[in-house]
Order: C-alpha cells, then sequence, then structure tokens
C-alpha cells in the first residue's frame, strides 16, 4: 500500500516536468520575417548617370533621357542619403524579439561622416509585415519616424512610404515595388506625394528583365506638364529609344546605338 502511494506521488512530481519539456521541444521557434530586398527601396539608376561621354549633338536623344532620370536619380541620392543608408546597413544585422511580438533591428551607420542610429521594426500580420524606421542623430533629433510600409509574406510586393526629414516631416514619397523571383524582374516606382505641391503625383516608374530588346524600361510623368516620357533600352548592348512629346514634337521614337549615337528606329 505504501509503494502504492509512493509511486503514484512520483507520477505526479514527474508528469508536470514531462509536459514542460515536451512543450519546449515542440513549440515552434519564432523566426523573425526577412527584410525585402534593396531593390525594392533604392531605384537602380546607373546606366543613366554616366559623366564621361561628350555632350554632342549626336547624342540628343541618349543625352534627354540621362537629364530627365537625372532629376529622378539626385532624389535616390541626395535627399534620401540618410534613410536610404539606413535602410541598406540593415542587412548586416540581426533582429532581437520584442516583449509585444514585434522584431527588432538596431544599429548604427554613417552618412559622410555623421553617424546615426537605426531601429527597424518588423511586425508580422495576417497578410504581411508592417515595417517602420525610426532613426536618430545625438544631439540633432530622436526617434525620427522616416519610413515605414508592408510586404507580403512571399516578398513579391510591397510599398514604402517616406517622409522628407526631420525638420520637415511630410510625407515625401511613396515607394511601389513587385517581383517575380521565378524570372528575376520586378519594378519600383518612386511617385511624389508632398501635400499641396505642384509635382504631387509625378513619377518615375522602373523594370528590369523586359522582353528582348528593350530589357530595361522608365516611364517618367511630370503632373505639372501632364507629360509622359517613355525610356527603353537593352540593359547588356545600351541600345535604347525614347519618346517625349513635349520635347521633340511628335509621338515617335527616338533611338540610339551602342555608342549612344542618334540612329533611325528599326
Amino acid at each position: 500500500m505504501i509503494a502504492k502511494k509512493l509511486l503514484t506521488i512520483a507520477l505526479l512530481l514527474i508528469t508536470p516536468v514531462f509536459m514542460m519539456c515536451s512543450k519546449e521541444t515542440t513549440e515552434p521557434k519564432q523566426e523573425a520575417p526577412a527584410i525585402p530586398p534593396q531593390s525594392t527601396f533604392v531605384m537602380d539608376l546607373g546606366d543613366f548617370t554616366s559623366p564621361s561621354l561628350a555632350k554632342t549633338a549626336s547624342k540628343g536623344a541618349w543625352l534627354w533621357a540621362v537629364g530627365n532620370v537625372a532629376v529622378w536619380n539626385t532624389v535616390a541620392v541626395v535627399t534620401l542619403a540618410v534613410p536610404v543608408a539606413a535602410f541598406t546597413e540593415s542587412f548586416n544585422h540581426n533582429p532581437e524579439l520584442q516583449q509585444d511580438g514585434t522584431w527588432l533591428w538596431s544599429y548604427s551607420f554613417t552618412v559622410l561622416g555623421e553617424t546615426f542610429t537605426a531601429k527597424l521594426y518588423g511586425a508580422l500580420e495576417i497578410d504581411g509585415v508592417q515595417w517602420d524606421m525610426f532613426i536618430t542623430q545625438q544631439g540633432s533629433y530622436e526617434d525620427f519616424h522616416w519610413f515605414g510600409g508592408k510586404s507580403d509574406l512571399t516578398l513579391t510586393t510591397g510599398y514604402w512610404t517616406l517622409n522628407y526629414k526631420p525638420t520637415e516631416p511630410t510625407p515625401f514619397l511613396q515607394i511601389d515595388w513587385n517581383r517575380d523571383i521565378d524570372a528575376l524582374s520586378g519594378d519600383i516606382k518612386y511617385t511624389n506625394i508632398i501635400p499641396d505641391n505642384g509635382e504631387n503625383g509625378s513619377y518615375i516608374y522602373q523594370a528590369f528583365n523586359q522582353p528582348e530588346p528593350y530589357t530595361g524600361l522608365y516611364d517618367i510623368y511630370a503632373k505639372s506638364i501632364d507629360n509622359l516620357i517613355s525610356i527603353q533600352w537593352n540593359r547588356d548592348t545600351k541600345v535604347g529609344r525614347i519618346s517625349d512629346a513635349n520635347h521633340f514634337g511628335d509621338d515617335a521614337w527616338h533611338c540610339w546605338n551602342e555608342n549612344f549615337n542618334d540612329v533611325d528606329c528599326p
């Protein structure tokens, strides 16, 4: 009888421990969401920023394409320097799970010799991940919500919304993006969302790995003059073409060859 009671007590003591161990080993480990690739935030403008070619009349079509892309390149390189640097640095760090269930990437980075601190939060939701980036510069501003956005769970579509700067915390730019992972193709669009601005609604749209012969394209829309510029080029040969009714006075394509010289369009 005594032995039976001792066995019962032992089982009662062992069972909770067994259940605890079983829970620890079978409960799924939480994993941090993957940050959308850099290509969802930073537009590749490299093919139209070469300063080495002579600006001659024979290169009129290509140079007009370069000039229009350069306007948006200024936005990407100068205006977005700090948030772009903060975003690209995030891939070099591991996140930590917070008590509220969000994931936090926290780190420092530098831009032109200035040091900043970034906090990138990722919150898993039913239909995707909500992202929020807060940036601090010691002595200047703290936890400025520079941008936020959302991506789907498969990282095939999403958007970012950026504010202008800490001293002018107004909506500035929306970035919409899509990716076809299997086809290695994608697109990205920068849209001006500055309130009460004459260019609100202006945009540059870029798509890569399009059907031959023009594997890359830009659409550049200026809201103030209601004008659309279309640029198409081959990313390997650099052969391309541009249409701009406002500049050329017609709806035709104007082409350049592999040396960037004007040629008749095929």
